[in-house]
């Protein structure tokens, strides 16, 4: 991502918590703790970390930044109850649709590339601490949780 993204990404911090607050309220609550009202608190610190990231990952050659893995977080949840994933999953929708907004055309496939790589980084440490502690981590996942957002913007 190239230093003019990043700065137009940053102006836009307000408007990316405001409608990502937004899409988390349409998410099915599948716990106390995945309730809006619990994890908005969360989100100028995960806003914090990301643009902490995303200026790291600028620093790194192109090169290193294509290679990072873009894996799904939700991927090693067993139970798929975590309430972070729902979190995450509207960060990265929020993010990309401003991105998507903010640059040209050409661009997009790499920028979205690399701001999903590191949310997929940050929400996975988060994700893997709670599901350390989850009753449910023997359980094994049946159904996909009904998600109000559509997940496409993840790879």
């Amino acid at each position: 991502m190239q230093e003019r993204e990043l700065q137009a990404l940053l102006t836009q911090r307000r408007t990316i918590r405001q409608r990502w607050e937004l899409l988390l309220r349409k998410e099915p609550v599948l716990s106390p703790l995945g309730r809006p009202e619990t994890l908005v608190y969360m989100m100028d610190w995960t806003l914090d970390r990301l643009f902490e990231q995303l200026k790291k990952a600028k620093a790194r050659s192109a090169k290193t930044a294509k290679s990072q893995p873009c894996q799904d977080p939700a991927e090693n949840c067993a139970c798929g109850m975590n309430p972070l994933l729902a979190y995450f999953r509207t960060l990265r929708t929020a993010v990309v649709e401003t991105l998507l907004t903010l640059s040209a055309p050409t661009g997009h496939d790499t920028q979205v590339t690399q701001v999903v790589a590191v949310i997929n980084n940050i929400a996975q440490s988060e994700i893997d601490t709670l599901c350390a502690v989850c009753r449910h981590r023997e359980t094994q996942r049946t159904t996909q949780p009904q998600s109000a957002i559509s997940t496409q913007v993840l790879h």
